[in-house]
Formats: structure tokens, sequence, C-alpha cells
């Protein structure tokens, strides 16, 4: 098929650098060779009559039209660089499911949606689009496809589902596309980006930026299962979850109240989560943004997505409404400077790696919060659905999992007309799927915490789960009868009764039985009765750590007298502030310590003397 733009009109093969975007893509594609961490899964439902001619020729189109979906890269030479051909011939393998049951064809689009998402792609020879056509009925038909992420993303799918709509409306009716020649191709763009410096188009970016990341970088460490290896291996899970329609709705509301975003929202409530979670208050999370600022790239095809790095402050026990307007702010600035490429910033503060952790940040939020509308051409009806997972009416979840997982933990959310569909992608070597599970009802009930009353402090945000209250209730159950009439020297002295050759006391690898004890401190009490000492009177004790100070604490007790304590490593002025203040009529102390308190008139009992 000849091209219809622009953009493949030149017979030979032409290259162009890697963008920004690409490069880091590119490193990590290299380091885990053999992953499929950046396979992007979709499927299209068709209901109609649908031609695979003319869904052939569409395909066709768009290839023809964008050079991304026509480029291989190649490591040759002085570095990566794009190889953009010039045509590709596409077609579109069919299988028919006719015969099967549905709860058969169920199982074999589950299994064709997930080799998509889990057969690897080969960036050196491609193709990097494969898609296969499922036949479930005369009039239903399912497109899996199967895209690497260093090609697309997902504005990038949205251009694609628009034109082939638009596309296929036409070619199917006679007519030819009428669709906007492109200002600008993708491997132009590579060109112009490749030859400015990012910091010196956004100098103030790069300025704010490097102020975020400014070290110490916070790891959030959330509590694992397993003990993390070095280097940390990517094996990853997925867990997912739906937020009703109703929730939807009141989280809606409440942005409104706040005058924020459903993003901002979510994402504090993750936030939030990681907080409680860890008890940390510095927490950075990273999260991916469209970078498309400039209008000539809003319909153009490829991977132009950036990283931001959201780092906030939630201490001081704020509230949810303090730590969303904070939130806020963190969001606001940083789309502000969303187009200074992650990777040259990281280059340019280099920060300390940390073995075992991603370098900058270990948790990441991503939210396409732009419901995929359905796309109508003739008869036929196409519903996209993406984000790694399936909810298909009559076949239910069909889920996919590359089993790989990039950062600790990310959190996925995604905004459908029946509410907000999640998960939860984990790295396996550190947790369990029960805890990803508990963490994911954690989120639930936090977000219903803050939804009820966003006034509350965050330590006092429903986290814990009914029976785990009940369990914290029994176990702070240490009620128990005693007898309120006696003091702690009657029921010594019944414990010298009932055990009096029991060890009460070790010192200095010295036993002294509770009779030895007891005896002791009834001598002293009697002494100490003998000058004066009665239920009025304050006895000053001045001893270190003993048996001694044990003998006499007792021994003022006994004789109906109460202790101050003194520590002879007060300041003089201190020590004879508390002798004065309390007037106490006696001193007990030792012949070394005594020599260290001021001058007073008090009787002193030295026992150091008594033991003599």
């Amino acid at each position: 098929m000849a091209a219809h733009t622009n953009d493949s009109d030149a017979a030979a093969i032409k290259y162009a650098p890697l963008t920004f975007s690409q490069q880091s893509l590119w490193m990590l594609e290299l380091v885990g060779e053999g992953k499929c961490t950046y396979n992007v899964g979709w499927v299209l439902h068709f209901k109609g009559k649908l031609d695979l001619s003319f869904l052939n020729s569409s395909f066709q189109y768009l290839i023809n039209r964008h050079c991304s979906l026509r480029t291989v890269f190649s490591a040759e030479g002085d570095g990566p660089r794009q190889v953009i051909l010039p045509e590709i011939d596409f077609q579109i393998p069919s299988r028919s499911l006719l015969d099967l049951p549905r709860k058969e064809q169920r199982i074999e689009i589950e299994t064709a949606f997930n080799n998509e998402v889990n057969t690897p792609f080969d960036l050196t020879n491609g193709p990097l689009l494969r898609c296969t056509l499922l036949h479930t009925a005369p009039d239903e038909h399912y497109l899996v496809m199967g895209i690497h992420h260093i090609i697309t993303d997902g504005w990038s799918m949205v251009v694609l589902l628009k034109e082939l709509a638009h596309i296929y409306q036409h070619l199917s009716q006679g007519k030819e596309p009428e669709l906007p020649e492109l200002p600008l191709t993708y491997d132009e763009y590579s060109i112009q980006q490749a030859s400015s410096d990012p910091e010196s188009v956004s100098p103030d970016g790069f300025s704010y930026w490097q102020k975020q990341l400014a070290p110490p970088l916070a790891k959030v460490e959330l509590p694992t299962d397993f003990p993390r290896s070095t280097p940390l291996v990517e094996r990853g899970g997925r867990c997912f979850f739906r937020i009703s329609k109703e929730t939807d709705q009141k989280i809606k509301e409440a942005c409104k109240k706040e005058k924020v975003t459903p993003y901002m929202y979510l994402l504090t409530v993750f936030k939030v989560l990681l907080h409680r979670y860890t008890a940390q208050n510095d927490l950075m999370v990273g999260t991916p943004v469209a970078n498309r600022s400039q209008r000539e790239l809003f319909n153009m095809f490829g991977f132009f997505v950036n990283v931001l790095v959201l780092r906030s402050d939630y201490g001081g026990d704020i509230t949810f409404s303090e730590a969303l307007s904070r939130e806020k702010e963190t969001v606001i600035s940083g789309m502000r400077y969303m187009d200074v490429p992650l990777g040259s910033l990281v280059k340019k503060i280099q920060p300390a790696r940390s073995s075992g952790f991603s370098q900058i940040f270990q948790v990441m939020f991503v939210m396409q919060n732009v419901p995929i509308p359905e796309y109508s051409f003739g008869d036929v009806v196409m519903t996209p659905t993406n984000v790694n997972y399936l909810d298909i009416p009559e076949y239910g979840w069909i889920h996919a999992d590359t089993g790989w997982s990039e950062f600790d933990l990310t959190l996925e959310l995604s905004t459908h007309d029946s509410g907000i569909v999640g998960a939860f992608e984990y790295n396996s070597t550190l947790f369990k799927r029960s805890t990803i599970e508990t963490l994911q009802k954690r989120f639930s009930l936090l977000l219903d915490s803050v939804l009820n009353d966003s006034s509350k402090n965050l330590s006092a945000l429903e986290f814990l789960f009914p029976e785990e209250k009940d369990l914290l209730k029994e176990w702070n159950n240490t009620t128990a009868e005693f007898d309120t009439e006696k003091t702690i020297i009657d029921l010594f002295i019944d414990q010298a009764e009932r055990t009096p050759d029991a060890v009460a006391l070790v010192f200095d690898g010295e036993e002294t039985s509770y009779q030895k004890l007891d005896q002791q401190s009834n001598r002293l009490a009697r002494y100490l009765q003998a000058n004066g000492v009665n239920t009025d009177s304050l006895v000053a004790i001045c001893l270190e750590r003993s048996q001694e100070m044990v003998v006499s604490l007792l021994a003022v007790l006994k004789s109906g007298g109460a202790y101050v304590p003194l520590d002879a490593s007060y300041p003089e002025d201190r020590l004879a502030y508390m002798l004065q203040d309390s007037n106490a009529p006696v001193i007990i102390s030792s012949s070394r310590l005594l020599k260290r308190l001021p001058a007073h008139s008090a009787f002193v009992v030295d026992v150091d003397s008594r033991q003599n």
C-alpha cells in the first residue's frame, strides 16, 4: 500500500537518535533482557460485522502514517539509535472460536492476552506491534494487541484508536481518510531534542528539581516479608481491586470541596497509606506524565512519557486536608516543570546508589483518569480495554501478569463508567501476596475514612480492621482485682512471709532473699523511727544503684515516712534547693556521696557506718 502522508515518503531507511524518554527505557530494557516489564497489552472488543481486510488496511495506513510503528533499534556505532523502516507489510492473523462454549472462549482470550504481554519483543528486528483477531460470534470479535512501551504511551494509544476508527470508517465506505497532516514526525522530534541541552532549555525547571531531589533522598522502606536481595530481583505480581461507582462519586464531590483533582486526592490517600505503614514523613513517589506541552505533539504516535518524583513532607501529624493541600502544591509545581527529563536530572545530581533499592524512588503511582471512549464506525462498535487486565461482560475478569515489577510497589488506577479499577503491582521477592491484599484493604479503609471526615489527623484515620481492634482490646485487657486496702509495704511483707527464701534482689552477683531484705529494712526502719521519722517526715536518699538503696527505700516506707531522691551528680545549687525546699530532717547516704552534698542541718544516716 502506498504511503498516505509525509511521514514515509522516503524509500530508504532513516536513522534518528533516541529521545530522552527512550534512552531511559532502552537502558532498563538492556538490564532486564528477556523480561516483559515494558510490554503493553490492549484488547479491542468489536461488536458488529467486522471486515478483516479493512481492519488490515486501516492498520497498514496507521503504520505508514506514524514512523514509530515502523521503528526498530540498533546499538551499533556510537550508541543506540532509532531505525525507521520505509515500510512494513502488516497482516493480522485470526482464529475462530465460534465452535467453543463461552467458558472455553474466555480461556482462549485470556491465553492470547497473557501470551502478548509475556512474550519478549526483539527491539533490533521487530516488529514492535503484534495483533491477533479472535472471532467469538459472527458479530463479535476481540483484537488482542501487544506493543512495546519504547514506541508508545497511553496518549499515543488513544491517538491510534481514534485514527483507527476514522480510517476504517472511510476505507469501508470507499473514501480516503481525512486526517490532518502531521506537523512533525517522531524522528524529527528526536533530532530536535538531541540538539538541545535540557538544562539550558529549562534552567528554572532544573533548579526546582535539584532542590526537590536534594540529598539525602528518602527511601520508602515498607516492612517486607522477605529480606531484600542485592541486587534486587524484579520478580512481581499484581493484586486487583475495584472502587465502586458510589465511592467514585464521593471522591469527585470531595475534590470539588477541596479544589483538587481526583489524581491529587487519590495520590494523597496513597501517600498517607505509606506514611502509616512506614512512620516516615519524607515521602518520594514516582509518577508518569504525558509530557506533551507542544501542540504539534498532540496527534503524534510515540513514546513521550517522563517520570516526576513527587516529594512531600507528612510530618507533624497534620490533618488529611492539610496533607492534601501540601500534595496539591507539590503536584502543581512538578507539572510546571514536567519537561525536565528524569534521566538528565539523575546524571546532574548523581544520587548515591544503595544496593537493593531503585536509585531515586521505590514506589510508583499511576492514574489514568480520562475514560477511553467507545468508537463507532458503520454498524461496528469498538470498545478498548487496557491496564493489563480485562473486565468483559459475560467473561468477567481476565488478568494478565508479566511476572515482573520494576519497583517495590506500584499503584495503578483507571477511571471507568462503573467506577475505578485498580491494581497493586508488587515485588514478589519482598512481599507475600497476602501482605499486598491486606495493604489494598487498608487503602480502601483509609479512603472511606477520609471521605467521611477529612479534618481528622493522619494518626486518627481508620487503619485497623474491626477484628484487629477487638484483638488489641483483648491484649490490653490487663484488668486484675487486688486489695485496695493494702499498701506496697503490706504486699512486700505478705510476699516475704509466703516465700522467705526466694530471691528478691540481685546486685553485683550477690543474691538477697525476701526474708533477709525484710529483716534489713526492718532494722533500718526502727533506727529511723528512733531518730524522729514518722508519718509526716520526708527522708532524703542520696545513694547509687545498690542493695543499700533498695533497703533504704523500703525502710523509709516502713517507718511511715516518704523519700526524696537526690542525685549526687546534680549541681550543688540544685541539691541545696531540693534539701531546702523539702526540709528533710534526715538524709540517708554513703560516706563518699556525703562529701558532694551542700551544707545542711539534717540528721545523717551513713549506710557505710551502719554496715561496719
